[in-house]
């Protein structure tokens, strides 16, 4: 086959049918609250302990684990599907802090930020940047940033591995960091796998035939994975009689190009009822006998297929027709093809050679997927097979076609089935190796929108929640704070980027980075979003936060002159423009100074400095210090007391300097 196989792993979780009939479970009103214990770093860690489970490590992996620990940067070199990135990612989870987090760092800018912005640095992050397809300009760029990054990577205890282009020239300063990663046996690699899925080939130290030749020609590890997965799915599927070496042969016939067995197949089957069939068990590959069949009588009538004249008495039953085509309804109820592989090569073949039927494919599956009669699994099944065909990109607009509909899935406040669907096709997007980067982009563009649905709204905080943060949190919460700043009615998009800041040093950096530059603006033209900026700083702004580190290796946030400086710039914001919002945090903060030493100086400093030396606003800022300090109790009146002398001698001193 030329195109790509891919392997979906998932098992069940959530609702559960255990009996006859249809169970749907409708999510999408609520969709964020159903959400709040979700943890992105512990869905990555999860995808990161199945990788490292099956990982054999290559030649030089020693070597730039060595170095990574010693100078916490290591520079990965090696030929093109050698595991390079997959070596990467694992080193960093080798190495994985309790605190950190790990997470891919991208060439691509946004919002006019550099390249390597220190603001993506939390303590004791596990940063990865992929730069083995970046042209010689980028490659030029990177390392002109790299020197300056590593310094903060070595001050906040991170760690960064950076994958190389093929061909590039490094700068003498780096030559110390770098190790080439050798090829591994693809022989260790498919065992390794096999020995996860309790599968052993036996001890003959040879391969069988098959897999052998598919071996040959050094394939890329993705590809000794993917045979790996075909041969566990063909013992799940095949009969009690068979053995490995029945496995191995389907496994190495399900991978190669079946194109010429399905012309064949769709010769022997010529009427549309067998062909409308055969292409539904395709698309629902094991799903229930029920729902392909009402998946089937869909197509014939999207289709305009004439109807079937004979009685229903006297026409075949499903199990049938199943096996005139070559499918069976296995033991747990799912109808799929006999031979491995068939349901993708028969997908492929419809959507390549049947342009003609595109349209009508895609009317089908629409139809299919607002039908309550088939199953949640079904449709989103459905769902995920038309937006890998999509993504295959035969058609100039089939990636055009999957955005019209997750917004036809997602208006008029839909709930249930559609939106589940719209969900599904921008999550498969967005994990899709090639068109990742143009789903986010496209989220990126939604989020600066301010007319959209209540339910694509919904959606959106999803996606950057659960799966843009796995491996971009950043770019997740520069989508939330979009989404924060234009739904103002809705509460979604703010509690979801409270959630995924609150225990993120650096994403929080980020925000005031941001803030900083809101509150510089002023309120001007856009009142509602210097509102809304006001809101999010004042939730972020909580001084244990920024006067406590969550790892000691790595100082407080408010250790850093550049923290500092964005929080002296949000307090003018807020101090400048409003008299009453800020006073309970203001409090909170001389809360912190009164019970911190260590912090007491900095604390009352920077907000004097946030009043830029106007006298009113320091007035203002020494009537809520005196209110905070008359209201004390027995207990904390003199600490309180203190306090708002240490603040007004300040005052004075940054009057003093006004009058000169």
């Amino acid at each position: 086959m030329t195109d790509q196989l891919r392997t979906i792993i998932t098992d069940s979780s959530g609702a559960v049918n255990a009996g006859s009939g249809v169970l749907n479970v409708y999510q999408y009103g609520t969709y964020a609250h159903d959400r709040e214990r979700w943890n992105p770093r512990r869905i990555a860690e999860d995808d990161l302990v199945w990788l490292y489970d099956r990982f054999v490590q290559p030649p030089g992996y020693r070597d730039a684990r060595n170095i990574l620990m010693d100078r916490r940067t290591v520079l990965l070199s090696g030929q093109a599907g050698s595991g390079r990135r997959t070596a990467a990612q694992v080193l960093l989870y080798d190495l994985a802090s309790p605190f950190g987090t790990l997470h891919e760092l991208l060439p691509e800018t946004e919002d006019g930020r550099s390249r390597l912005s220190t603001d993506h640095i939390g303590a004791g992050d596990q940063l990865w940047l992929d730069l083995s397809t970046a042209n010689g300009v980028l490659w030029d760029q990177v390392q002109g940033e790299l020197s300056s990054f590593r310094a903060t990577v070595l001050e906040r205890s991170a760690y960064l591995v950076v994958i190389l282009p093929e061909t590039r020239e490094l700068r003498n300063e780096f030559e110390g960091l770098l190790v080439e990663i050798g090829r591994l046996s693809e022989k260790r690699v498919l065992e390794k796998h096999l020995k996860i899925s309790e599968i052993d080939l036996g001890q003959d130290t040879h391969l069988p035939p098959e897999v052998a030749e598919n071996l040959a020609g050094q394939p890329s590890m993705q590809r000794t994975a993917d045979i790996a997965s075909l041969i566990r799915r063909a013992r799940d599927q095949g009969q009690p009689k068979e053995g490995p070496a029945d496995w191995c042969r389907r496994a190495c016939v399900a991978i190669a190009d079946q194109s010429a067995q399905v012309t064949d197949l769709l010769g022997k089957h010529q009427s549309g009822f067998q062909r409308a069939l055969l292409l539904t068990v395709a698309m629902l590959h094991e799903a229930p006998s029920h729902d392909i069949q009402v998946a089937t009588e869909l197509l014939l009538q999207t289709t305009e297929h004439p109807p079937n004249d004979l009685p229903l008495l006297v026409q075949d039953d499903l199990a049938a027709r199943l096996q005139e085509i070559g499918a069976t309804e296995d033991r747990f109820g799912r109808v799929c093809f006999r031979e491995l592989g068939y349901d993708r090569a028969i997908q492929i073949h419809y959507w390549n050679k049947r342009p003609d039927l595109r349209s009508h494919l895609i009317n089908w599956i629409d139809g299919a997927i607002r039908s309550p009669d088939l199953t949640e699994r079904s449709r989103d099944g459905l769902a995920e097979r038309l937006a890998e065909q999509c993504l295959r990109g035969r058609y100039p607009n089939d990636w055009s076609t999957l955005i019209d509909l997750v917004l036809e899935w997602t208006t008029n406040e839909r709930r249930g089935l559609l939106p589940q669907a719209a969900d599904r096709v921008l999550r498969y997007g967005l994990e899709h190796e090639e068109a990742a980067s143009v789903f986010r982009r496209k989220i990126y563009e939604w989020s600066q929108e301010s007319r959209l649905s209540k339910c694509l709204v919904g959606v959106l905080v999803a996606m950057c929640s659960e799966v843009i943060a796995k491996r971009h949190p950043e770019q997740a919460v520069v989508r939330l704070h979009h989404l924060t700043r234009r739904q103002r009615g809705l509460p979604m998009p703010r509690e979801a980027l409270l959630r995924l800041v609150a225990d993120s040093q650096s994403l929080r950096r980020l925000m005031f980075s941001r803030l900083a530059m809101t509150f510089g603006q002023g309120k001007g033209s856009d009142r509602a979003r210097w509102e809304v900026d006001t809101t999010l700083f004042l939730a972020l702004s909580i001084p244990t936060a920024l006067v406590r580190s969550p790892d000691r290796l790595a100082g407080p946030l408010l250790d850093e002159p550049s923290v500092r400086d964005h929080l002296a710039a949000c307090w003018n914001g807020v101090l400048t423009e409003d008299q009453v919002i800020g006073t309970e945090r203001i409090g909170s903060w001389l809360d912190e100074a009164a019970d911190a030493q260590r912090y007491r100086e900095v604390i009352l400093d920077l907000l004097v400095t946030a009043c830029d030396r106007q006298v009113g606003i320091l007035a203002r800022l020494y009537g809520v210090a005196c209110l905070w300090a008359d209201t004390a109790d027995t207990s904390t009146y003199q600490a309180r007391s203190h306090i708002r002398v240490q603040l007004l001698r300040k005052i004075h001193t940054a009057r003093s300097r006004v009058a000169h």
